[in-house]
């Protein structure tokens, strides 16, 4: 033996033994970690009150402050129905039909003067 080397052992393969056991370890650690995970975050949603529309709550639910809140689908209905229900109203007013057919008259004989004008340059 010289002063400065050391002698190493020879190290012997792992057995089969061996392997079974880091198998079994890392089983066990991933199941233990999915049912930690699984425990905790899922208590949450396990205890959560079985509220509906129409149900009476199981218990008083206090508000910290008060707000208005809009129920957007009755909200919706009741305006579809307030359309179908309101029917238009015209108001027939003879002072006003009397002045629209004078301007189309006035309109019309401007139009045919322009027409007959307009034929007797292209005649010349």
């Amino acid at each position: 033996m010289s002063l400065f080397r050391r002698d190493y052992r020879q190290t012997r393969p792992k057995s089969k033994r061996s392997h079974l056991k880091n198998r079994l370890y890392s089983t066990g650690m991933f199941l233990f970690v999915v049912l930690s995970l699984s425990s905790g975050l899922g208590y949450r949603f396990y205890n959560q009150p079985k509220l509906d529309v129409g149900k009476i709550a199981p218990q008083t639910l206090t508000a910290p402050s008060s707000a208005n809140v809009e129920d957007v689908k009755t909200t919706e209905e009741r305006r579809r129905e307030a359309r179908s229900g309101a029917s238009a109203v015209w108001v027939d007013d003879p002072v006003i039909n009397e002045q629209i057919h004078q301007n189309l008259q006035q309109l019309f004989t401007k139009g045919n003067q322009i027409r007959e004008n307009s034929a007797i340059l292209i005649l010349k």
